[in-house]
């Protein structure tokens, strides 16, 4: 039988050995985080407002003749009309037609389904423009034409058909309905003929080539926000869903006492009321003469404001999260952020913010604070560490989407393009049928690798969990690429908020739109896609982190081995002592 001391030297002796090997480990063999990154911007036409009837709909989406299939692009098209005003009598009732080129009207008429008969003007006319009877009454807030309407027109309540005729009689384009809601506007999406609340916008995605960028992750970073703001000199323009954070509440207010414009834009009704917290913050903020708009009320637009966004003079800053400690604060979730500088980006969504803060659904926050009765909240305290700080980045270009307007139709061409690789970090997916989460899954049917991660904070892992399981099923049954798996914060974040993408490690698709139907159709939502390797690797690197299921900063194997057989010496040395006493 060996002696103890025996056993000790030489458990001694291989432990030195192991730990002399992992301490010239190659650098490479260690796991190491990367921080890197920065933001982008876009840019492009003037972003168009209120009732849907600014910027043209995709023509291959433009209804012909009944039962003709598609009409010419060269033609004038029926593009949208409202049946069923707000207002008594319908009066305003108007028309939207879009004509490709100058067009002389000249005994030109619209004629419904009852065979009344309403002239169009003697006039050329070019582009987008209203037709109505009354168009003294017609309710727009943009700069688009409103041409009168001779003769008898008439659209009904409860369903009709509607076509533009030449002045030889032919029919140019026509459409019809089966019912007008109260208030709403009937036209085309990228989705076809939809009815719609006034106050949406039909906007073309814009496109911009910002001056730089500068990108940064929550819970890692929540100065970035309460900075941006402290900086203004001009105006600043808030777009958000809720807002609680007192840090940039006090930005606000320091920034009116200074002589900056200040207009904050909010949803009216959030899930789960308005807070005691957001109340007392919206009456400070108007007592110091910010004005304070909400989204509420059957005119609203919108099924939620839930963008989230500031314009800071010429910046423009896009997030996943809300204006509250969790979110902006750095309280609680995983985010994403992103501060575009330029003109141009700041430029289109102070355009948006205008044209959703003057739309019919919105109402001064005085006025609505009589209506709500503000519920009890909570804030978040935890802290967390810094893994990621900012990082400013060169961008090649910044494309600004919104939903309802174009934001799904244009992700899903972006993952549908993918050639390599696409990640996707989302709170939630509704489903596997889900249209974006599809244009991943077919990417991948042509060789991307995909990966999925999300949130497994308690309100979601059951449904999050179900969807990991129905994906991998997929993936093996159909030998497909790719791996979705619930995220492990591991103390770096409590749960995942953000609503992200990245495709190719050279686009970043960023900002508030959930992967769900409510986002797509019906929210307004603000979404970046920014191009341009550096900013991808930042947040790949956040992504990848993200993903591993080892800790942020691993452990050499070399070392790992060692405190291993550490142990089994010890062990050993253990078995030894006990026989050597017996």
């Amino acid at each position: 039988m060996p002696r103890p001391d025996s056993v000790v030297r030489r458990a001694s002796l291989v432990v030195t050995v192991l730990l002399l090997t992992a301490t010239v480990t190659p650098a490479s063999a260690v796991a190491t985080t990367t921080e890197s990154g920065q933001l982008s911007s876009q840019s492009g036409d003037a972003l168009t407002a209120a009732t849907g009837v600014g910027s043209p709909p995709p023509k291959a989406n433009v209804t012909g003749l009944p039962d003709s299939g598609q009409s010419d692009a060269s033609e004038p098209s029926l593009v949208g009309f409202v049946a069923n005003p707000y207002a008594d009598e319908d009066a305003g009732e108007y028309v939207v037609v879009e004509f490709p080129h100058p067009t002389n009207t000249t005994g030109w008429t619209l004629v419904d389904d009852a065979g009344a008969v309403a002239s169009l003007p003697a006039a050329t006319l070019e582009d987008r423009v209203v037709l109505s009877p009354e168009p003294e009454a017609v309710e727009l807030n943009e700069s688009v034409p409103v041409h009168p309407l001779g003769g008898q027109l008439q659209l009904a309540n409860g369903g009709d058909a509607l076509e533009l005729r030449r002045t030889d009689g032919s029919a140019v384009a026509a459409t019809s309905y089966d019912d007008a809601p109260e208030g709403e506007r009937y036209a085309l999406t990228d989705d076809g003929w939809q009815w719609r609340v006034p106050g949406t916008t039909s906007l073309d995605p814009v496109t911009t080539e910002p001056d730089r960028a500068t990108a940064f992750v929550l819970p890692d970073a929540p100065a970035v926000v309460e900075s941006q703001l402290r900086a203004a000199e001009q105006r600043i323009l808030l777009g958000g869903y809720t807002l609680t954070s007192d840090r940039v509440l006090e930005a606000l207010l320091d920034a009116e006492s200074s002589g900056v414009t200040v207009r904050v834009l909010l949803e009216g009704s959030p899930v789960g009321g308005v807070s005691q917290q957001q109340a007392d913050a919206l009456d400070r903020l108007r007592n110091a003469g910010v004005q304070v708009t909400v989204l509420a009320g059957p005119k609203d637009p919108f099924g939620v404001h839930h963008a989230k966004y500031v314009v800071v003079d010429d910046s423009a800053l896009v997030l996943t999260e809300n204006f509250k400690p969790a979110g902006t604060g750095g309280h609680s979730s995983r985010g994403w952020g992103v501060v575009v500088e330029g003109g141009e980006t700041a430029t289109e969504l102070a355009s948006l913010f205008h044209a959703d803060r003057t739309g019919p659904g919105a109402v001064d926050w005085t006025d609505h604070r009589s209506s709500i009765d503000p519920v009890p909240g909570g804030s978040s305290t935890q802290t967390y560490p810094t893994h990621f700080t900012p990082k400013d980045v060169p961008l090649q270009q910044a494309e600004l989407l919104v939903a309802p307007d174009n934001a799904r139709s244009n992700v899903e061409t972006l993952l549908r393009s993918a050639n390599d690789s696409i990640r996707i970090q989302q709170m939630g997916i509704e489903g596997i049928d889900d249209p974006l989460l599809q244009a991943a899954i077919d990417a991948a049917r042509n060789g991307t690798d995909v990966e999925v991660l999300l949130s497994s904070a308690n309100y979601a892992v059951a449904e999050n969990r179900a969807l990991v399981t129905a994906i991998d099923r997929l993936a093996e049954r159909d030998a497909l690429p790719i791996d979705a798996k619930l995220v492990d914060p591991r103390g770096r974040f409590s749960k995942v908020h953000a609503k992200v993408a990245i495709v190719d490690e050279r686009h970043v698709v960023l900002g508030s739109l959930n992967w769900n139907p409510a986002a797509y159709e019906e929210n307004r939502e603000v979404v970046l896609v920014l191009t341009g390797e550096e900013i991808a690797a930042y947040y790949t690197a956040v992504f990848d982190a993200d993903a591993r299921d080892e800790p942020l900063w691993p452990v050499p194997t070399g070392i790992v081995v060692a405190v291993c057989v550490l142990w089994v010496a010890l062990a050993l040395l253990a078995v030894a002592r006990i026989r050597w006493a017996a």
